[in-house]
């Protein structure tokens, strides 16, 4: 009896220590299951599942939903936002994204066969009608709507902001994919040359020029009068400020294209002027927001905006509704009637280097949270049933 006894009582410990070992191990490793291996943020590598546990804390962390994205036109631009990991960046990480190259032909064999998880089409041109027909399942978005044409409010989600349709889901440009690529590429150019926590964002107060402006004139009657007022400036020497210009008549697609026309920057050279441009003039063009603005705030210049009559009589109502009218405002500069505000507006800010530098940090904190709050709203509508 007492080695019965004996012999039950190692086995009961045996047991609870083989209990205590696998709580352990579930509680300080990821729970997995349903294996499919996807990258982290941080670059390492976990199985996609249906629950996981943070390590160590045994608390829950959020569901990993996959969200197919079907874009509908080659080489867009305004889908930036979706092919430079910007939505990764700002996200909760609740969404994985998966795109994919689509079209609008629509026939009982070229609809795609999705499971149950969300999906999203996108379309600068495709008709909101053939769009369903070929992704009867998905959301539908709509890019390049600059001038918020009634065929837009078909969609269910849209770029550029409307405020007569406020209902309507809203994703913001975010930086190009192509100037994005080139921040990177200096980025890795300087860690490579100086070591790994040698690239860093330089204050505004010491930068080389006070400011940068790089448009095609072609795209607002706004951005003439801009182009003339610099010129004039320039001729008539009324001023000492070191700044850089590159307005070329006409806008052309791809910059980066050796065979472009004169007058264009490529993207490697732009976003160089804009890492060392205190502020970055920001004139709209056929619609107020614009990449420029993201990829200044990127580069940690300051945009200029001239909030006048153009803004005010856009197709697409408020425009930069995010920007001017929520709590907190953006921290850039605004002059409130004309670009002829903008040459003391300028030379004033300059002479309190210490306010540069606090208003610099303030608008990216700013715009890391209004890039959160967006891209979470976003969410939002590709997770709602």
């Amino acid at each position: 009896m007492r080695f019965v006894a004996g012999f039950l009582s190692v086995l009961g410990v045996g047991i609870l220590l083989i209990v205590l070992a696998s709580y352990h191990y579930s509680s300080t490793h990821n729970i997995l299951n349903d294996a499919t291996i996807i990258s982290t943020k941080d670059g390492s590598s976990i199985q996609e599942v249906t629950t996981i546990v943070k390590e160590s804390e045994g608390a829950m962390i959020p569901q990993i939903t996959n969200v197919t994205v079907f874009l509908t036109t080659r080489d867009n631009p305004a889908d930036s936002i979706f092919t430079t990991g910007t939505l990764d960046r700002f996200g909760s990480g609740k969404i994985r994204y998966i795109i994919h190259n689509g079209d609008c032909s629509c026939n009982a064999t070229t609809q795609p066969v999705l499971r149950r998880n969300p999906c999203l089409a996108v379309s600068r041109d495709c008709p909101h009608r053939a769009l369903k027909c070929k992704y009867p399942r998905c959301k539908t978005l709509i890019t390049n709507d600059e001038f918020c044409k009634p065929k837009g409010t078909k969609y269910d989600a849209r770029e550029y902001y409307n405020a007569d349709t406020p209902e309507t889901p809203y994703i913001p440009l975010g930086p190009r994919s192509d100037s994005w690529a080139s921040f990177q590429k200096i980025k890795k150019k300087a860690t490579a040359k100086h070591g790994q926590q040698q690239f860093s964002i330089v204050p505004a107060s010491k930068r080389k020029y006070a400011f940068n402006a790089i448009f095609s004139r072609s795209t607002n009657d706004g951005r003439i009068k801009l182009a003339t007022i610099i010129e004039d400036n320039h001729n008539h020497d009324h001023n000492n400020l070191t700044v850089f210009t590159q307005m070329a008549e006409k806008w052309i697609r791809d910059v980066n294209n050796p065979k472009r026309k004169s007058g264009h920057l490529n993207t490697d050279s732009y976003m160089q002027v804009l890492l060392d441009s205190t502020f970055t003039l920001a004139p709209s063009g056929h619609n107020p927001e614009c990449f420029r603005l993201y990829e200044a705030i990127e580069a940690g210049s300051i945009p200029v905006f001239v909030r006048d009559d153009d803004y005010d009589n856009q197709n697409c109502k408020q425009s930069l509704h995010w920007w001017f009218d929520v709590e907190p405002k953006a921290p850039i500069v605004v002059l409130q009637n004309s670009w002829e505000e903008m040459y003391p507006t300028v030379q004033k800010l300059l002479q309190d280097p210490a306010a540069l530098d606090e208003q610099q940090a303030r608008l990216r904190v700013w715009y890391g949270n209004y890039m959160r709050r967006v891209t979470a709203e976003f969410e939002t509508f590709l997770l709602a049933g």
